[in-house]
């Protein structure tokens, strides 16, 4: 957990939105921000703020140099924002003295090399942000299917599953905002930040924003078409 939080203390997020997004972008957490029902506030977020010291302490704590550690990193393709990321990644741990190798890979390659032969340390890419909080249960329950960084705690297990067994939404809001704090806490998926996006209704006929309160980011244009 102390190497996790140390490499996630390197990274200067509020950098990576300027050099990759052009400042078009906003911290997130597990869930995000416009899911305003189950979002964290952005004062609950950690480590986005780059802090070398307090890295440099937790490695030492954990008694590793950081010469000693060399992070492999799968970017899924040649899509820019998924590289970019990983080169903001490479020269923030750097100063660290932390060394981080780049390999761009296929699709084959996130299934058969990171899942069986489990080659890289690191997946640098781009994720949808679960829009009901029942969804975290498959990324980070023990035994949830798309739990693919084997993230493994029990206070977050069942806090998961007292969520989905909940239906008083103020109880459920605090079981789902204590389960983040603890994944943002102990960082097996860095959350960094989530691009602006922005949609152009004119001349679109029948759309349909999503009935989900507070899901201003996710859109349901399946019956929608260019009229004229």
């Amino acid at each position: 957990v102390r190497v996790r939080q140390a490499i996630a203390y390197a990274c200067d997020i509020p950098g990576w939105i300027q050099a990759i997004v052009g400042g078009q972008g906003f911290l997130t957490g597990p869930i995000a921000p416009p899911f305003t029902n189950w979002a964290l506030q952005e004062s609950a977020l950690k480590y986005h703020a780059q802090n070398l010291t307090e890295a440099k302490k937790l490695l030492d704590a954990a008694a590793i140099a950081p010469s000693s550690i060399t992070v492999k990193s799968l970017s899924i393709g040649n899509v820019p924002t998924y590289i970019a990321t990983a080169v903001q990644m490479q020269a923030d741990l750097k100063q660290l003295g932390i060394d981080v190798q780049i390999e761009p890979g296929t699709q084959t390659d996130y299934t058969s090399r990171l899942f069986v032969t489990k080659e890289f340390d690191v997946v640098n890419g781009q994720d949808f942000s679960p829009d009901d909080p029942d969804r975290l249960y498959d990324r980070m329950h023990s035994k949830g299917s798309g739990n693919y960084s084997g993230f493994a705690n029990a206070e977050v297990d069942s806090l998961l599953q007292q969520q989905r067994e909940t239906l008083d939404l103020t109880t459920r809001k605090d079981l789902v905002k204590r389960a983040q704090e603890i994944i943002v806490r102990d960082v097996p998926t860095f959350y960094t930040f989530v691009p602006w996006s922005f949609g152009f209704t004119h001349s679109l006929s029948n759309w349909r924003e999503s009935a989900i309160v507070g899901n201003n980011v996710r859109w349901n244009a399946r019956n929608a078409w260019i009229s004229g």
